[in-house]
């Protein structure tokens, strides 16, 4: 990311923007149980890693898009320790797959990763996702919150062009 700020300021200067990076995107699975597992550790070290790994994801979140790196953190909870409300806040977009668990309670997945001028619609909007039905999500599109319905386990037949 340093480099590409560089080269950004340097291709600025000769009048040259936005940069032509070939974006970047780092998938983070299970990052919440990660985060989970340093937080909660007894290990100074650990826990000081989950400091530092939460800094370079918001400066990553914040600064990255920039100079197109995007950071995707996938996890299966969205509670307090798992996910710093400085993350949360920086996230451009956000998806719940399903119907969001705990609704809109304190710790609630909605709570945690929807801002403030979203959370009373998201709530509402998730609380309409069938339970246990596949295919839902509520994400925020267009700065508000929406339900998709997917096409859960779809695969196009041998020898069909997808494009």
């Amino acid at each position: 990311m340093q480099s590409r700020l560089a080269v950004q300021d340097v291709l600025k200067k000769r009048g040259v923007s936005p940069a032509p990076f070939q974006p970047i995107l780092v998938l983070c699975d299970e990052f919440g149980q990660m985060l989970t597992e340093l937080i909660g550790s007894t290990d100074a070290a650990d826990q000081n890693a989950a400091k530092e790994i939460v800094r370079v994801v918001v400066k990553t979140m914040q600064v990255g898009r920039s100079v197109g790196i995007h950071l995707a953190l996938i996890s299966q909870n969205a509670k307090v320790e798992s996910l710093p409300g400085t993350i949360a806040q920086s996230a451009g977009w956000r998806l719940i797959a399903g119907r969001p668990a705990e609704g809109t309670g304190d710790s609630g997945m909605v709570n945690r990763l929807f801002p403030s001028s979203m959370k009373t619609a998201a709530g509402e909007l998730g609380d309409t996702i069938p339970g246990g039905q596949a295919g839902y999500a509520l994400l925020d599109w267009n700065g508000g919150p929406v339900v998709a319905k997917t096409f859960y386990g779809y695969t196009p037949r041998r020898g069909t062009r997808v494009s």
